[in-house]
């Protein structure tokens, strides 16, 4: 099953060989994070922090949708896109 993940950030890029558009697979987002990681072990160490949650500074959308609450959980199918999309914050 081919799931295609985007990544908005160009920061990502250099874990990922300058690529911003990776095919990966799983059932859900977070077997297709892990797929991600696999692919690119370097990438991990800017989407999780030390315990292996995802860091709160991602938002993740699965054919344009937003996937919160269940982003990890949720489901995927063959041909759906998964955005990486880093959140802006501050005043």
């Amino acid at each position: 099953m081919a799931i295609t993940i985007k990544l908005h950030n160009s920061y990502l890029k250099k874990f990922t060989d300058d690529r911003d558009t990776i095919t990966v697979n799983g059932k859900t987002v977070g077997e297709c994070i892990a797929d991600l990681e696999r692919q690119y072990p370097s990438v991990r160490q800017s989407l999780q922090d030390e315990n292996g949650t995802f860091r709160d500074y991602w938002e993740i959308y699965v054919n344009s949708a937003s996937a919160y609450p269940e982003e990890m959980t949720k489901a995927v199918k063959d041909g759906d896109e998964i955005a990486l999309v880093a959140v802006i914050s501050g005043g």
